[in-house]
């Protein structure tokens, strides 16, 4: 799933719905990428604020991927995100998805999709 605030760049999903908001050092955020988890190979998976419909062309799910009723990290739904441009690395200060303060390295963030909760 790919979150955009250009309606320029992204007419169809332009949106302000980030993972997490930029701090004050980081540059404006111009998108995300999410590999939203799934445990399933059809069906629908919810994002913040989001739906991915699973293409019927999709290959099935392999790994570790947990069900989305489970309690550990992994579920179905957590996301992986991609920023860009880059926050700089470390943990957020601001809180974003879950409640979560997000690590980041080089753009990437796996906090929500590792996280328990």
């Amino acid at each position: 799933m790919i979150t955009c605030k250009d309606p320029d760049l992204c007419p169809t999903v332009a949106s302000n719905n980030f993972i997490s908001a930029a701090e004050a050092e980081d540059a404006p955020i111009h998108f995300e990428v999410w590999a939203v988890l799934r445990e399933q190979a059809t069906g629908n998976v919810t994002g913040p604020g989001r739906i991915c419909n699973i293409s019927t062309a999709k290959r099935p799910p392999s790994g570790w991927v947990q069900p989305a009723e489970g309690s550990g990290p992994g579920r179905q739904g957590k996301i992986v995100v991609l920023r860009y441009p880059p926050p700089k690395d470390g943990r957020d200060v601001i809180q974003g998805r879950n409640g979560n303060r997000h690590v980041w390295e080089d753009g990437i963030s796996k906090t929500d999709a590792l996280n328990p909760g």
